[in-house]
């Protein structure tokens, strides 16, 4: 009896040790938690190493376009950063393909002001030279410094637009009844040259319009000379 006892002990022991012995190596064994490092900004190569070091595999590699990040650098990661995650958890990692590029697009005929402030919302950076042209409209976009097909990043982008002053054509006014100042003002702000001549008249009283030329309603190009001919 004695040795029957004795034998169920000695079994017990040994069973208790075996069970003992499966909880110590699976404690040995399972992976440990630990919090997902931030690999955000890094190359893959130093991501990997990072991974390699914290006990982590390296899980599917896929690219995206990223305003934020460089070409190769990495985007995010699947755990994310700052998540518990278990050793040999196999992570992915998005890596940058640089910023997204699209087609400029055309602009030519549009208003000025319009296309500036839409563009420069997107960051792209926007000046422009004026021209006279008889084809589009005043303050309208008649050229582009980029093709509309460029593909650029368009925080990057800095573009020049040729914008319409008005027709290089347009009808003379009658300079009759208006004063030198009033004339000079109008020449201005037509890009014409004016040249005043003087002459003594019964007609007309000093300072007054005795003739021009081109005559009134003449269909004339900005940057030439008109002749006005005033009384002394």
């Amino acid at each position: 009896m004695e040795q029957k006892k004795r034998g169920i002990t000695v079994g017990a022991i040994i069973l208790a040790l075996i069970v003992i012995s499966v909880v110590i190596f699976a404690l040995i064994t399972t992976p440990k938690v630990i919090t997902m490092p931030d690999l955000r900004g890094m190359t893959q190569t130093q991501a990997e190493s990072i991974l390699d070091n914290k006990k982590l595999e390296k899980g599917k590699v896929t690219e995206k376009y990223s305003n934020l990040y460089n070409y190769g650098q990495i985007v995010s990661t699947n755990p994310k950063q700052g998540s518990n995650v278990r050793q040999k958890t196999s992570v992915g990692l998005v890596i940058s393909k640089g910023p997204d590029k699209k087609p400029f697009g055309d602009y030519r005929g549009q208003n000025y002001d319009d296309v500036k402030e839409r563009l420069e919302n997107q960051g792209v950076h926007v000046y422009k030279k004026l021209k006279y042209t008889d084809d589009v409209a005043k303050d309208s976009i008649t050229s582009q410094s980029l093709k509309p097909s460029a593909a650029v990043v368009m925080s990057q982008t800095t573009v020049t637009f040729t914008v319409s002053k008005g027709p290089i054509h347009f009808r003379l006014k009658m300079f009759s009844g208006m004063n030198k100042s009033q004339i000079e003002s109008y020449a201005k702000q037509q890009n014409i040259d004016v040249v005043f001549q003087y002459e003594a008249s019964d007609k007309f009283k000093s300072g007054e319009v005795v003739r021009q030329g081109p005559a009134p309603n003449a269909i004339v190009e900005r940057g030439s000379q008109v002749i006005v001919v005033l009384a002394k």
